[in-house]
């Protein structure tokens, strides 16, 4: 298996967009959107986190090689995680004057995503030792919503978009992007979704939550019979496959400003729902124009907030709180000689 890089400027390139996306997804909720971009909203919520799903898989396959990889995965995930989970409780408590809670396995919001990658590296070194690593992470989703899983549900019905990276080789990549064909046929198949879209709702799909419930909510909980749950999922599971190759054959190969934006994404992740919640208390949202306008602003504007995000100034604001330190939690390394032979 080729090696993944650890710096290639057609993955934080893809980060960076997808990222934006995700930003942009957060700042339509408090804002009413044309039925046109409705419809391109729900394209995108289609896509967007299987696809980073997908991106924490492959660069999971540089982790597993990687001998400090358990300190890592605190330093970088678990502490992390408890440190923002907390402020932002303590930012809706002040913003929302209502009662303090902490809980961390009820992930905030967002926040559910570095707990899925908690979770899924965790479980990283078990998938390629197993003869069909996406056929069982693919049967694990699909039977997580036989019960009632809280927000493991979401976490355990995408891990096959992860488990996908991280058994996925570079070269298969790579055939996405090689000839300009395939960027045609990327171009058609959002299109095609679009007008599939179009039609459908709010015809048959109400809108971006039903794709939401499909990830998040047993089978139960949405009303569903679990045979017509398991099919609904598989079907957005298949959907995002597609939407999510032709979305990657789209992505830029060449570096440039976006791939140094795009290599701290998970910043512009973490923080940017501060702005959010900030933007619906403060009524920021509120001076917008209605329309394709308004919503083409917040599209430009939530781009602007992601670049700032991912800026080297934030990342020397916040370094400390997104990967904090942990030599005092962890021993000091022993050398490999000190170490015992394992047993044969």
């Amino acid at each position: 298996m080729q090696r993944v890089s650890s710096r290639e400027a057609y993955f934080d390139n893809a980060k960076f967009m997808i990222g934006a996306l995700v930003v942009a997804g957060h700042a339509f909720d408090p804002i009413v959107l044309p039925h046109g971009f409705e419809v391109a909203e729900i394209v995108g919520t289609a896509f967007r986190m299987p696809v980073f799903a997908f991106l924490v898989g492959y660069f999971s396959q540089g982790f597993l090689r990687s001998p400090g990889r358990a300190r890592r995965l605190v330093a970088k995930v678990a502490i992390a995680y408890l440190l923002f989970d907390l402020l932002y409780r303590l930012l809706e408590w002040r913003l929302t004057g209502g009662a303090f809670t902490f809980n961390p396995l009820d992930p905030y919001d967002h926040l559910w995503f570095l707990v899925a990658m908690l979770v899924w590296r965790g479980t990283a070194p078990l998938w390629p030792q197993l003869r069909h690593p996406f056929a069982v992470s693919v049967f694990v989703s699909l039977t997580s919503g036989l019960v009632e899983l809280e927000a493991f549900t979401r976490i355990l019905s995408m891990l096959p978009f992860f488990v996908l990276g991280l058994t996925l080789e570079r070269r298969h990549l790579a055939a996405l992007r090689e000839r300009p064909a395939h960027r045609i046929a990327g171009v058609a198949v959002l299109a095609a979704a679009y007008s599939a879209f179009f039609f459908l709702v709010p015809r048959y799909i109400s809108g971006k939550g039903v794709l939401n419930n499909a990830w998040v909510a047993s089978y139960a909980e949405s009303g569903l019979a679990a045979p017509v749950g398991m099919g609904v999922r598989l079907f957005f599971m298949v959907t995002a496959l597609v939407l999510g190759a032709a979305v990657l054959a789209l992505i830029p190969e060449r570096a440039g400003r976006i791939s140094a934006l795009g290599s701290r994404s998970l910043y512009m992740y973490v923080l940017h729902y501060a702005f959010i919640q900030l933007g619906k208390h403060f009524g920021w949202f509120e001076p917008l124009p209605e329309g394709w306008l308004g919503a083409s602003i917040v599209v430009v504007l939530s781009f602007v907030l992601g670049a700032l995000l991912c800026s080297r100034p934030t990342y020397l604001l916040f370094r400390r709180l997104m990967e904090p330190p942990t030599d005092w939690l962890f021993a000091p390394r022993r050398p490999s000689g000190d170490r015992p032979a394992s047993s044969a």
